[in-house]
């Protein structure tokens, strides 16, 4: 079954039902480790490691290959370097505590405020093993996501393997908040990592990151990744000044017969200065949309043709904020896959 709903006692909890999820749907488990709170799992090229803290967090990695056991999250082939590694172990004891500001060692995590017990989680994939999401009701009413896998690509270029943490306390805030001009929706750290090879002008890059902070010169937008390769920008459009904002207060009935489903597009960020807003298309996060849930309640489902979707809160329903932009009820409809 490719959709999983249930209860998380824990973070360690919540992190053994995201891995026996994915096996079941053919990811391979490189490793489970409940001493040092280390998970590992692939498929095909889509390498991702996690650590949890049992306090408030999980911290996820990308590389492009897993070396073994006995390497920490982090450390692995062509690792992204989006988080810090303890030398020592307990190598779980500093998730809460590592930095989320810093330009050369941003973090990317999901923030859960605890380590539970959780109110439910939401697990989807479509069967193919193209991506896992999972969307966390940490306490009642408050959401907090996380998503990896492989995005839609247009063009023709090395990579599309993404990871994305929802890492805010901040209403509203969410998994794929970052707008095109940098102006709403801020997180601190890195919430959105994707490979990216041989873009134009891109040189040895190979990795670009989504910040909720200024960025440093140049395309380098979050430092350099432990091979010295510089890392750019990308940016995800849900929820920000994107292409899809101006109709985010579009608040259909499903009784209407109409329900505006918005893609999630990624764009690489390609020119330097912060304010310039010229972006190229690299494609859209598959099986999530952004929707305005003003006539849905948590976890309502609807049909469109054969497909089903299930519409969760970014952040919690019914907030205050900007009807303009549709706060308030910014949601994010997941493909349901039975």
């Amino acid at each position: 079954m490719a959709y999983e709903t249930g209860t998380a006692s824990s973070l360690e909890d919540l992190m053994l039902a995201v891995h026996t999820f994915a096996v079941a749907q053919g990811w391979t488990s490189n490793i489970y480790n409940t001493t040092n709170d280390w998970m590992a799992i692939n498929n095909g090229s889509v390498f991702v490691q996690f650590r949890w803290d049992n306090s408030n967090a999980v911290a996820m990695f990308q590389s492009t290959g897993f070396i073994n056991t006995s390497t920490a999250p982090g450390n692995h082939t062509n690792s992204s370097g989006l988080g810090q590694v303890d030398a020592t172990a307990p190598y779980n004891s500093t998730i809460s505590a590592l930095s989320t500001t810093s330009s050369t060692t941003p973090r990317m995590q999901m923030r859960t405020y605890s380590n539970g017990p959780f109110t439910a989680y939401h697990l989807f994939t479509d069967g193919t093993t193209k991506y896992i999401h999972l969307a966390v009701e940490v306490t009642p009413g408050i959401f907090t996501h996380m998503s990896f896998g492989t995005i839609n690509k247009r063009g023709d270029w090395v990579g599309g393997q993404y990871a994305a943490g929802h890492d805010s306390g901040v209403s509203e805030s969410t998994i794929f908040g970052h707008g095109i001009n940098h102006s709403a929706d801020r997180v601190n750290g890195v919430n959105f990592c994707i490979r990216a090879e041989g873009l134009p002008g891109q040189g040895s890059g190979r990795w670009l990151c989504a910040r909720g902070f200024s960025i440093t010169t140049g395309n380098n937008s979050a430092g350099d990744d432990p091979g010295g390769n510089p890392r750019g920008e990308a940016v995800p459009t849900a929820f920000g000044f994107g292409v899809y904002a101006n109709l985010m207060p579009l608040a259909v009935n499903p009784g209407d017969g109409l329900v505006p489903l918005f893609p999630i597009e990624v764009f690489r960020k390609y020119l330097p200065t912060l304010d310039n807003d010229q972006c190229t298309l690299l494609g859209t996060i598959p099986g999530a949309y952004t929707i305005n849930m003003k006539h849905f309640d948590t976890a309502a489902e609807f049909s469109i043709g054969a497909s089903t979707f299930i519409v969760l809160p970014a952040h919690s329903r019914g907030g205050a904020g900007n009807p303009r932009l549709g706060r308030g009820f910014r949601g994010l409809a997941y493909l349901k896959v039975v």
